[in-house]
């Protein structure tokens, strides 16, 4: 490609005056030298190359226009030999042209030849590959050759094609032909009567018609219809049919046409000419029960039949009368209108409830008519046909009622069932309501008992009633919590019971370990009890002046210093023990108080100290200093406290003054003048008090020195005043 690169840069101006791209030109130029020197000397000799227009450019086959034919010459002063540019206008079978170019050194020859055909080839008929088949008329496809002739290039084909349609009296079909250099010639037509469809068989009548349901049961005769669009019909025979029996029964009925075509079609028709069986019958539902209907069923009867099958079978409604072995009857027809014989069909029918039911308890009532717990009723009835299959048993468990009813109902065999039956009973399972306890008589003491009691049982029931209640006596054991059991049952025997608390207590406190023991004008006394005991009272024999007995402590504890006695006197003391329900116990002793030796130091002032148990005071002491107001006995209207006074104790620093009420001291104050006004309100130990409508007794005892060392003299009183609702004040009572 360098080398021939360069032979055309050297002719450049000539390869521009032909104006033809160097690429082709180069193809075509070793072309020409391959052929004539073949390709080990292609580049030592001088190159010719051409183009024709229009394309093929390398002027090769037929032409069907003008064509012209350029030449290219390198080197451009080679000597040239033909080499003449032309166009050809006039149809050619071929004319030979050529170009010799020599350099002196080497020539090179190209040959080459113009073949032109501008002329269409001419057809010059068809013909068919057989004869018509019936009539004139082609009844399948036909192959039609066409031929002609072209006085150049000559006939490269012509038409061959078979014609299969559509169906025409005037078919027609062309052919054309083409030459070889591809000119192709006017269209011929070829015409011919062509029909390959059978006619159409349309219907086929029947001499008389089918039945309803469209079945025939006798030999009939069908005429056959048919048309044909094209060639006509020629021939259509009738055809008759009688058998055999079918829901799928068919004939074929047949038609030809005048080209020779011939259709068959079947035709379909239902043909029985048998009657239909009948085979039996069912019920529309099952038995009610057991086999037995209870209210009108539909019996269907049924058939069987081979060919059109059963149109219908007698059909009934049975709703009576009553019968264990009633027997139906029914037939059936075919749909080709044939009838069977009569079959019968058998049931059993009972339509009527069972009578006289009635409920039956399962026991017999708890108490006095009336059920209790719950009871178990089993009803049953009586029927005379099919029997009394089952009856309702059901179990009462309330709500308690004096009218309490259950309902059942009874079935027979054939499902027959009673209306609700009712079965009356009383029934109560709750017992009677125990509303209270009452004392024979009222608690000994407080709201304790210490005896035996009878407690009278109260109770309500509202079913059954009434309510009968035993009474019950307590006797034991002793508790501030004590309880019994109080119960009552109504007359369905229905039992209820109820505890009731009391306080019962028949024990005294016992009095243990009393002692006695004396000193200079005093006697200190010291016992044991129990618990329960809530009040202790000393009892002294003889008493303060003129009294022969006289209580000298009371209130708790288990010890008293009495400081109020002579020495030398036998004093007997009793101490009474008292509990909360009243019990008492007691024990005495006696003791003889005395002076003690003297022995080197001083005797014990008599009288000091104080006792320690809050207990009431004794009687009015008569010696010794003296209470001053109010006097014994005074009454004062409520909302007026009293002033207390007294005589002043020389050396006393303060006094201790003590107020009482149903035997509680009430009030303890140290003032430090000998006088003392009470208020309405105060508060002491921790709770308000008051100066209520009453009987107070109060007493003082002087103290020395500092209140720590708690050192008091010889105790002044007691004394009593009144306090009274009235608002008048009796002085008369009162002492200055």
């Amino acid at each position: 490609m360098g080398e021939c690169a360069q032979a055309g840069e050297g002719s450049r101006t000539a390869v521009r005056a032909v104006r033809v791209p160097w690429r082709l030109g180069a193809v075509v130029l070793l072309a020409g030298l391959v052929l004539l020197f073949g390709a080990a000397r292609a580049d030592a000799m001088p190159s010719v190359a051409y183009k024709c227009s229009p394309a093929p450019q390398d002027c090769s086959g037929w032409y069907r226009s003008n064509v012209s034919i350029d030449w290219i010459v390198i080197p451009s002063d080679a000597t040239l030999t033909g080499c003449q540019d032309k166009t050809f206008t006039a149809d050619t079978p071929g004319t030979n042209e050529f170009c010799r170019a020599d350099d002196g050194a080497a020539a090179v020859t190209v040959e080459l030849k113009i073949k032109v055909d501008k002329t269409p080839p001419v057809v010059t008929g068809g013909t068919p590959a057989r004869a018509a088949d019936v009539d004139g008329w082609y009844n399948h496809a036909v192959a039609i050759a066409f031929a002609g002739s072209d006085q150049t290039s000559g006939i490269a084909a012509c038409t061959a094609t078979t014609y299969g349609g559509p169906d025409s009296a005037t078919a027609s079909l062309t052919g054309t032909c083409r030459d070889n250099a591809g000119n192709v010639s006017s269209p011929l037509g070829y015409g011919l009567k062509y029909d390959e469809t059978a006619p159409a068989i349309t219907g086929a009548t029947p001499e008389r018609a089918p039945n309803a349901a469209g079945w025939f049961n006798l030999p009939v005769r069908f005429d056959i219809k048919a048309g044909d669009a094209t060639s006509g019909i020629a021939d259509c025979p009738s055809v008759s049919y009688g058998g055999p029996d079918s829901a799928s029964a068919s004939f074929t009925g047949s038609c030809r046409d005048r080209a020779g075509n011939v259709s068959n079609r079947s035709f379909g028709l239902k043909y029985d000419a048998m009657a239909p069986l009948a085979t039996g019958a069912h019920a529309a539902r099952g038995p009610d029960a057991n086999g037995w209907y209870n209210h009108a069923v539909s019996v269907a009867f049924t058939g069987s039949d081979q060919t059109s099958g059963v149109q219908a079978c007698t059909t009934t409604n049975y709703g009576g009368p009553d019968g264990a072995a009633v027997l139906l009857s029914g037939s059936c027809t075919d749909r080709a209108g044939n009838p069977s014989g009569q079959v019968g069909f058998g049931l059993k029918y009972d339509g009527t409830e069972p009578v006289e039911i009635a409920g039956h308890p399962a026991r017999a009532a708890d108490a006095n008519g009336w059920y209790n717990h719950p009871v178990s009723i089993a009803f049953d009835a009586r029927d005379d046909l099919s029997g009394v299959d089952k009856c309702t048993t059901t179990t009462y468990g309330g709500p308690d009622s004096p009218t309490a009813s259950v309902t059942g109902t009874c079935t027979d065999k054939a499902g027959n069932a009673t209306s609700p039956e009712g079965h009356p009973l009383k029934y109560d399972a709750t017992g009677p309501e125990v509303t209270g306890a009452q004392a024979e008589r009222p608690p000994d003491h407080g709201d304790w008992f210490t005896k035996p009691v009878r407690w009278d049982i109260t109770g309500e029931d509202a079913t059954s009633g009434p309510a009968v209640c035993l009474p019950v006596t307590y006797a034991a054991p002793d508790s501030a919590t004590a309880s019994f059991s109080g119960s009552c049952h109504d007359s369905a025997g229905n039992v209820s019971s109820r505890a009731f608390a009391l306080k019962f207590d028949a024990t005294p406190p016992p009095v243990v370990d009393l002692k006695a023991a004396t000193g200079d004008r005093s006697v200190a006394l010291s016992w044991e009890t129990t618990p329960d005991a809530e009040s202790v009272a000393v009892v002294r024999t003889p008493g303060v002046p003129p009294e022969p007995a006289t209580v000298v402590f009371r209130g708790p504890g288990t010890k008293f210093a009495d400081g109020s006695v002579d020495n030398g006197v036998r004093y007997a003391y009793e101490v009474r023990v008292q509990d909360a329900a009243g019990n008492a116990g007691s024990d005495s002793v006696v003791a003889i108080p005395s002076a003690p030796p003297i022995s080197g130091g001083e005797a014990v002032a008599p009288g000091q100290g104080v006792a320690t148990t809050g207990a009431t005071p004794p009687a009015t002491d008569a010696s010794g200093p003296r209470l001053l107001a109010p006097g014994a006995g005074a009454v004062f209207s409520r909302g007026h406290p009293p002033l207390l006074r007294w005589m002043p104790v020389p050396q006393a620093r303060y006094y201790n003054v003590q107020l009482f009420r149903d035997s509680r001291k009430i009030l303890s104050a140290w003032p430090k003048r000998p006088r003392y006004r009470l208020t309405n309100r105060w508060s002491y130990r921790g709770k308000q008090r008051r100066l209520v409508p009453g009987e107070y007794r109060w007493l003082v005892w002087p103290g020395f020195g500092p209140r720590s060392r708690a050192d008091y003299g010889r105790r002044m009183g007691p004394r009593g005043f009144e306090i009274t609702r009235s608002r008048g004040v009796t002085r008369a009572a009162e002492q200055l």
